[in-house]
């Protein structure tokens, strides 16, 4: 029997939308993730719904006029901060 706890549910745009590309640095939502994961490090600080947050405020301030894009996630059963505590260099 399957189980519907402990389950977060990322999504690059809200349900009806477009997920927008450019041309030469790839998905906005993969960029966001990597500028704050990654180069702000905030992945060593934070936790993973607040990553998400901070993804999707990354995702909004990208878009142009014509292509605004809003990230989002669902979360069921997903009550506990969870971080990430091993990196490797």
């Amino acid at each position: 029997k399957a189980s519907w706890s402990d389950m977060l549910v990322s999504h690059s745009s809200v349900t009806g939308y477009r997920s927008y590309r450019h041309e030469y640095n790839g998905s906005y939502y993969v960029q966001a993730m990597e500028e704050v994961f990654i180069k702000k490090g905030y992945v060593k600080r934070c936790d993973l719904k607040t990553l998400l947050d901070m993804v999707s405020h990354e995702v909004q301030a990208m878009g142009e006029k014509n292509c605004q894009q809003n990230s989002t996630y669902e979360s069921v059963g997903f009550n506990r901060p969870l971080f990430f505590t091993k990196f490797r260099k």
